[in-house]
């Protein structure tokens, strides 16, 4: 395994770009050169149109600049960590760290992509469950209940914010988390489950940071598709 290193500064737009994603080696050529590929275009495809958004700010980005602002300038970082690599599956987590010229705050974004190596195909999570099964309802229950646990150790007060989600429920964690695939697209296989992440404003506030929830394949395991069953130890 190798890893690829991009960095870019463009002092006439004003923008810069750092990022570092990996490339695989494997006894099968073209499977080889069709993971590498999906994993290059699936970064490059990130970069260029961050690249073209921040071209076409840079009149806005010059006014700021005239006018001393010292927030003239976009940013993109990304950095990428591999959940799992095994002989059968691999799962890779990339996190995007953005910075629009004038805005707030920057912002963080998680991206997944999950294979199975042998045939290579990339797999979204409806590939995990048996298709007939109510597989969205049984992970909506469960990370709605492991949010409302992670929730209150992010606010000011966590023992009187535990003590209002007793009486009522989280609305933002009730939505971000209801049984809609969308909600769920951001996954990884680790061992012995998977892990869903919940970007800021998904279900909670920018200053709560992301979520993770890991579920457990032992909590799963009627809802699964048999080639996953097959490929747990």
């Amino acid at each position: 395994m190798k890893y690829i290193q991009v960095k870019e500064n463009s002092e006439e737009h004003s923008y810069s770009i750092e990022a570092e994603y990996p490339q695989f080696s494997s006894n099968d050529p073209k499977s080889e050169e069709q993971l590498n590929n999906r994993i290059a275009t699936f970064i490059t495809t990130v970069i260029d149109d961050f690249r073209s958004a921040a071209i076409a700010h840079s009149p806005d980005k010059s006014r700021q600049k005239q006018e001393l602002s010292p927030a003239s300038w976009d940013s993109i970082s990304v950095a990428h960590k591999i959940s799992l690599l095994s002989p059968e599956y691999l799962s890779i987590e990339f996190v995007f760290q953005t910075y629009g010229a004038g805005a707030a705050h920057p912002n963080s974004v998680t991206r997944t992509l999950n294979f199975k190596l042998r045939p290579l195909r990339e797999i979204e999570l409806r590939d995990l469950f048996n298709p007939v099964s109510d597989y969205l309802q049984v992970l909506s229950e469960y990370c709605i209940n492991e949010l409302h646990t992670l929730q209150p150790h992010r606010w000011y007060n966590p023992v009187e914010r535990a003590e209002e989600l007793k009486a009522r429920k989280d609305d933002w964690i009730c939505q971000g988390a209801a049984p809609l695939e969308k909600n769920f697209e951001r996954f990884v296989l680790v061992n012995e489950g998977i892990t869903i992440f919940f970007d800021p404003y998904q279900v909670g506030s920018y200053a709560e940071g992301r979520y993770e929830v890991f579920v457990p394949f032992q909590n799963l395991k009627p809802f699964l598709s048999d080639q996953i069953e097959r490929a747990l130890p």
